[in-house]
């Protein structure tokens, strides 16, 4: 009788300790809430918190639910100038965040579409240290003002960022 209780002790602590061992090390993995300032490399800066909350999913549009998790909530948005291969210059461009929901690990990765045809991305990884680090793009449409119909495509550079838990 005491081998047998012996046995079902040991089982249910090798039990108990796999299932703490997952949930320790993916919690680690979390982005650490809070306000964080950014310094891009265009030389501007914005700033952006991130909260456990119910925030939007990474696709908006539609009847989606909303979903609890870390949320990225922009509070300033990144400017930029973008000069266009004709010498043209769109001055204190602003790239347009928006409330996202970052994944488990502290990662958002989001295409944008704006309704004049301009496009972006937007990376950013936030880990659980207090530090984010990211990029944006974007691609303009210019049109001539001689009267032309065809637009010149304005590409940013890549506009890389890295952030501080304030």
């Amino acid at each position: 009788m005491r081998a047998r209780t012996h046995k079902w002790a040991v089982l249910i602590a090798v039990v108990l300790g796999t299932l703490a061992v997952p949930a320790s090390a993916s919690a680690s993995h979390h982005p650490r809430p809070g306000r964080y300032k950014a310094i891009s490399s265009a030389g501007t800066a914005f700033e952006f918190s991130v909260e456990q909350a119910t925030c939007a999913p990474p696709v908006r549009g539609g009847a989606q639910h909303q979903k609890k998790g870390f949320c990225f909530i922009p509070i300033t948005q990144p400017s930029f100038d973008n000069t266009c291969p004709s010498g043209f210059v769109y001055h204190g461009e602003q790239y347009a965040l928006f409330e996202e929901l970052l994944s488990a690990a502290g990662k958002l990765s989001e295409p944008e579409i704006s309704s004049d045809e301009t496009t972006g991305s937007f990376h950013i990884t936030v880990d659980r240290h207090g530090h984010a680090s990211g990029y944006f793009e974007i691609l303009e449409l210019h049109y001539p003002e001689e009267g032309g119909t065809t637009p010149e495509k304005c590409p940013s550079a890549r506009i890389t960022f890295t952030a501080k838990r304030a």
